[in-house]
């Protein structure tokens, strides 16, 4: 009984009450409700997307700190732990996170079906995060005039940009960590850069194993040596078409991609070149097959070929995996309809081969959301993001962007701004968001830096 009665007076407290006095300093989960479309008066639905409060320091009068949610389930980590939460514990201000619509557990009708999805937006997603805004001023905090702080990292850095700029009268200031405020179709300079930390990290026989085995297997695939190539590779199902071909070279690229930056030390570039330039017996398509058979042994096959890889992106269902905790079929709607970021093999200066164009992300996205995306609906949805928003164009004032010299996205984000009480940092030696931990002893001077900058410009944006 006593727990119920503490679970009703808190959320007694964040529906209406205004705050006084510390509660019992714990991080609490609540549901707020909200339009289903903010665009469409004549559309009556609402849904709750979720958000998390934590009061456990805060002192009446002092400001908000608003962790915005991304592409992922809303966790309680930032707002309990880092340099946001550090910051906000000595500004003595009360911690919110909120969950963005379609992830996680905010996902309006119960389903991800296209015509649900429709309403998966960036401008619906700002309309939300502007009335949970006006709501934790007016019915939580009773502050009219209370400072309001964003953090946002990746996609929810793009969110918190885009805020500040459509609300600049409900945000004071905002602080993005390897945000990605351009929306491109064509992000063919992800393979150049990675393949440059290739070169950095690894070493030169290394790239040129990596570019000679893709060369390799276009020759191989171009004389009809299919099976060959599958079987090298441990494809679910046998590469046919050309669709298929782009798939294995999309996905391979993809698997050294992701285990170059997964672990956010420059040592994952020298694991791979040590394993490719090791196997002296070897092609160096064997060598890469190898590789890849050796870091995919959790599964029983590849789905390397264009049907089988698009077979989880096509499910609907909210309690897929895929769907829930990576938000997969949502980020890739979003990236079909509003932001692209195409990671192509156009570019001549990078070692994945040339095979993965836009024809394929164009395929791509018809396969899984319907033939009513074509190249054309695709290009002008990301056209009027970047018209509506600004891109890399940016001109607003009090935020900061904080970008890793080593994180490919910083190629979308914005290095250098210099508009009124803002500013643009590159912390040179860095993944994504190393800027989001705590100062800590083990950081270099020059990340160290670049946190006591961050807090110096909330301060600022505070007082």
């Amino acid at each position: 009984m006593k727990q119920a009665a503490l679970f009703l007076l808190l959320a007694v407290n964040l529906s209406g009450a205004c705050k006084n006095s510390q509660d019992n300093g714990q991080t609490t989960t609540h549901y707020f409700r909200t339009k289903l479309d903010h665009f469409d008066a004549d559309n009556a639905a609402t849904f709750e997307f979720r958000y998390m409060s934590n009061d456990a320091h805060y002192k009446p009068g002092r400001p908000i700190f608003v962790y915005v949610g991304g592409p992922w389930p809303m966790y309680s980590y930032y707002i309990e732990n880092g340099h946001f939460y550090d910051i906000a514990v000595r500004e003595r201000g009360w911690l919110f996170a909120n969950e963005h619509r379609f992830y996680g557990d905010s996902i309006p009708n119960g389903d991800l079906s296209t015509d649900n999805l429709k309403f998966l937006t960036v401008e619906q997603a700002l309309e939300d995060l502007a009335e949970l805004i006006r709501h934790l001023k007016g019915k939580v905090v009773c502050d009219e005039n209370v400072k309001v702080i964003l953090m946002g990292a990746g996609y929810g850095g793009t969110v918190a940009t885009y805020m500040r700029k459509q609300y600049p009268e409900l945000v004071d200031g905002v602080w993005i960590s390897s945000g990605r405020v351009e929306a491109r179709l064509n992000f063919k300079e992800y393979a150049v850069l990675i393949g440059e930390m290739i070169l950095k990290y690894g070493d030169q026989i290394c790239y040129e194993r990596i570019k000679t085995a893709y060369r390799e297997a276009e020759i191989e695939l171009a004389a009809g040596f299919n099976r060959n190539i599958s079987e090298m590779f441990k494809t679910c199902e046998t590469i046919q078409t050309s669709l298929d071909e782009q798939t294995f070279f999309y996905s391979v690229t993809q698997k050294i991609q992701f285990e170059i930056l997964a672990q956010q030390t420059v040592e994952s570039t020298k694991l791979i070149c040590d394993s490719l330039n090791n196997s002296k017996e070897l092609t160096n398509l064997q060598r890469l097959a190898e590789w890849v058979r050796n870091n995919t042994q959790d599964q029983d096959c590849n789905p390397y070929d264009f049907e089988t890889s698009l077979t989880n992106l096509r499910d609907v269902d909210i309690g897929n995996d895929e769907n829930k905790l990576w938000g997969k079929r949502q980020l890739a709607y979003q990236s079909c309809t509003e932001f692209g970021w195409f990671l192509t093999t156009d570019a001549l200066d990078q070692p994945f081969g040339h095979r993965v164009d836009m024809e394929y992300f164009y395929n791509y996205c018809a396969a899984i959301f319907g033939g009513w995306l074509t190249p054309e609906v695709i290009n002008d949805g990301i056209r009027r993001t970047n018209e509506r928003f600004g891109g890399q164009n940016q001109d607003i004032t009090n935020v900061l962007f904080v970008n890793g010299g080593l994180d490919p996205m910083r190629n979308i984000s914005i290095t250098e701004y210099h508009e009124k009480e803002s500013d643009a940092i590159v912390i040179s030696e860095y993944f994504s968001s190393a800027d989001m931990g705590s100062i800590s002893d083990q950081d270099s001077p020059e990340l160290m830096k670049a946190k006591l900058r961050i807090e110096e410009f909330v301060q600022r944006w505070i007082n």
